[in-house]
């Protein structure tokens, strides 16, 4: 029995020009293929949008115009002229009946870099530049050359011309059908600055802070501090304070106001207080701090060329400059703490710790003072212990939540104090309500066992 793909590859192959037509046609092929049809219909397109052109920049919506990007579009339409100077006329005209079934103009330019950028690898490779002779394998090695972050829209270029080629009976199949996107390639991340590097960015914002006093500010200031764009774009001159220290001396700070009634005070150092001198002398104090040239708020992108123009005058390398991001500036996540086990000591319940601290000798705040422990955390402490089996100084620290010599030396006080006895009372009242207390008459004296 025949194969059914070799009966329409053989029919495909063996039918002569004089001969009738296969009855089984090749795949992805229409029917009365290259009987001029596909040419007709492709003149008709052209005719109907004012062709025929004689090239690629005369076509609606390639020609260029007055805006700041028309130098690339004419670069673009005459690189493309040029490739396809020796080929042939079939070819072109498909090539503007594609673009011009396009409305937008945007998208006819962006498909024409793109067609543009597939023409220049052929013209490198020695496969040829005959558009309707391409094959499947030449498509993926134009594929694997691609680079993977543009690979999807040159790609997508490929695969609606030989979509319209196809339609229009100009190619027996399409070549381009199977053509996937390449698997993009994991990013290797840019190493985080470096004091050097810092000190470096730090450098530029002071040689440019003369001259663009608001770009030198800005990267100073996410330079210096753990701020982010948002925080620096809702600043304004009056949060810029210099507060006198203990020694004296004048300190710049940030002032920072939140709902609670809490302000956060960021210091800065020397060097940048320096660079925004130049921009606070410009400004009132109600002013924003920081604001693009035509008063908007600035971006990633506005900081990002200057964080650029910065480390160029700090000198960094061209190399390293191209890896900076804004979220570099940012200091690097600090190393992960020892896990260290929580006190397996229960806090002080509100209702206990008010009985407790009614008998105490005098107030005490929740607050430690002069390193001093709050009663609350030894209170958790006694009574872990107080719940316990074992000989307080075999007890570790972790497990308390401080050590046990601070326990006895608490309860030696309040029975100095003569508070101790009522203490222990609501302590063993909490132990027996909860139904922790040890089996035997350890708890009963109120001094700790072990000892």
């Amino acid at each position: 029995m025949t194969d059914p793909g070799s009966l329409q590859a053989s029919s495909f192959v063996s039918a002569s020009p004089g001969a009738p037509a296969p009855l089984i046609q090749p795949r992805n092929s229409p029917p009365n293929s290259r009987n001029g049809q596909g040419e007709a219909g492709i003149t008709e397109i052209i005719e109907a949008h004012g062709g025929p052109f004689y090239s690629f920049g005369a076509i609606p919506g390639l020609q260029p115009t007055r805006d700041s990007a028309s130098d690339t579009l004419t670069e673009t339409v005459h690189h493309v002229n040029a490739l396809l100077s020796s080929s042939d006329r079939r070819i072109k005209q498909a090539l503007h009946a594609w673009l011009l079934t396009y409305k937008s103009a945007t998208t006819r330019q962006n498909y024409l870099r793109g067609l543009a950028a597939f023409l220049s690898w052929l013209h490198d490779t020695t496969i040829g530049s005959d558009l309707f002779g391409l094959t499947a394998h030449d498509l993926a090695a134009y594929r694997d050359h691609l680079v993977h972050i543009r690979a999807t829209h040159r790609l997508a270029v490929i695969r609606s011309f030989y979509q319209f080629s196809l339609r229009h009976s100009l190619v027996p199949f399409n070549p381009a059908a199977g053509l996937a996107v390449p698997p993009a390639l994991p990013k290797a991340k840019s190493p985080p600055l470096s004091p050097a590097e810092r000190q470096q960015i730090q450098s530029g914002c002071a040689r440019l802070a003369s001259r663009w006093p608001r770009h030198a500010a800005a990267i100073a200031l996410l330079n210096d501090n753990d701020l982010t764009i948002t925080l620096l774009a809702g600043l304004d001159t009056s949060q810029v304070l210099d507060v006198a220290t203990p020694d004296g001396d004048l300190r710049a700070v940030i002032v920072i106001p939140h709902s609670d009634e809490h302000d956060e005070v960021i210091p800065i150092s020397a060097s940048t207080r320096a660079v925004l001198q130049c921009l606070l002398a410009t400004r009132r104090p109600t002013d924003p701090l920081i604001r693009q040239s035509d008063g908007g708020l600035i971006t990633y992108e506005w900081i990002k060329a200057a964080l650029i123009d910065m480390a160029r005058a700090g000198g960094l390398p061209r190399d390293r400059v191209k890896q900076l991001r804004p979220s570099m500036l940012r200091p690097a996540p600090s190393a992960p703490k020892p896990n260290h086990p929580r006190p397996r000591a229960a806090p002080i319940s509100k209702t206990l710790w008010k009985q407790v601290a009614a008998v105490l000798p005098q107030p005490q705040s929740r607050r430690t003072q002069g390193g001093r422990i709050d009663d609350r955390v030894v209170l958790a402490g006694i009574l872990y212990l107080m719940a316990g089996d074992r000989p307080w100084h075999e007890v570790p620290t972790s497990a308390i939540g401080c050590s046990w010599a601070t326990c006895r030396q608490r309860i030696l006080a309040w029975t100095d104090a003569d508070v101790w006895p009522r203490i222990h009372h609501l302590l063993r009242d909490e132990l027996r309500m909860t139904g922790r207390l040890p089996p035997g008459s350890a708890t009963t004296d109120g001094q700790p066992p072990g000892i």
